[in-house]
């Protein structure tokens, strides 16, 4: 797979390579349709864990510490 487009990072025009899981190959390029490569943008949104319910009418900054601390566990 070939996709043209700039990098997210630096908004430089390239041309990447792909195998559907690896990137082969990275060519820079003069220009470039209106599209953007990022890396995968992934949603760590956590609602509650161990009884602690971050979404709770009552919930305290205790509370998501306490939390906190249980993900980390």
């Amino acid at each position: 797979m070939i996709v043209p487009g700039r990098l997210v990072e630096t908004g430089r025009a390239v041309e990447l390579e792909s195998d559907g899981c690896c990137i082969g190959h990275i060519q820079a390029l003069d220009s470039v349709p209106d599209v953007w490569i990022a890396p995968g943008f992934i949603d760590i949104q956590v609602n509650g864990y161990a009884g602690h319910d971050a979404n709770a009418a009552d919930v305290t900054p205790e509370t998501i510490a306490e939390l906190v601390r249980a993900l980390w566990m």
